[in-house]
């Protein structure tokens, strides 16, 4: 299964740990239980992460990461690389993705290799801008290239000028898109947990086991920490929104 995958790799962590890892990518009760064979694509590229993360790399290489991922694979997937904070090195062919996840680009073409020091986005305004003419020219990378890589103070200049703006939009646009999965992802969280609660609260209820002091002091203990689980939830829910 999915859980024994994962805790094959760290069998030192509680289940209770694994479960709180694995959530963390995503999956679920339900989840955890399918057979690794039987996975989407999306979901062992999650399970492949979440092993991966637990091992606190500081650097990730990835060779075309969505490919044959579909849109909710995608989606997870740029919700953990925007989380992570370390450094990550990616081919990609996928614009959307790249748009969403470079803060720089080495752009390969032609024969020549460009150094960006901005995102996609920005890149994209900057290369068809018509304020700079032989911009105009895709073809003219040695120009392109000279212009970039610059090191007098006038150039800089320029350079800061066009592009502190969109820089700076494009980073609180991240800050931003990147809270909103934060938020949602919680606000799912505290949905889960308030169904197991219910649950635990039902089986309180169960007469059979009214007289069964042990049975009954656990479902408690696990109804407390469900409660301290939302509590945390929704101070981080609250952070997050203000």
């Amino acid at each position: 299964s999915l859980f024994d995958d994962f805790h094959d790799m760290y069998p030192d962590y509680t289940n209770e740990k694994v479960r709180n890892i694995l959530g963390r990518f995503n999956f679920y009760e339900e989840d955890i239980l399918k057979k690794v064979k039987d996975l989407s694509g999306g979901e062992k590229v999650r399970l492949t992460l979440a092993k991966i993360f637990e091992k606190r790399p500081n650097l990730l290489i990835l060779d075309e990461p969505t490919n044959h991922l579909d849109i909710q694979g995608k989606e997870s997937l740029e919700d953990i690389l925007l989380d992570y904070d370390g450094t990550i090195i990616f081919v990609s062919h996928d614009r959307y993705f790249t748009k969403k996840i470079a803060t720089k680009i080495l752009l390969f073409e032609d024969n020549k290799t460009i150094k960006f020091d901005y995102g996609y986005e920005d890149y994209d305004k900057y290369i068809n801008s018509k304020e700079n003419n032989f911009i105009n020219d895709n073809t003219n990378y040695d120009a392109i290239s000279t212009y970039l890589s610059a090191n007098t103070d006038d150039v800089k200049d320029i350079v800061e000028d066009n592009m502190s703006t969109n820089r700076s939009a494009f980073e609180e646009g991240k800050i931003k898109k990147s809270n909103e999965k934060k938020i949602k992802k919680i606000e799912e969280e505290i949905d889960r947990l308030e169904k197991q609660k219910e649950e635990l609260d039902k089986k309180l209820e169960d007469i059979s086991i009214q007289n069964n002091y042990e049975e009954l002091m656990k479902i408690k203990n696990e109804i407390d920490d469900i409660d301290n689980k939302i509590y945390e939830k929704m101070n981080l829910w609250e952070e997050l929104n203000n």
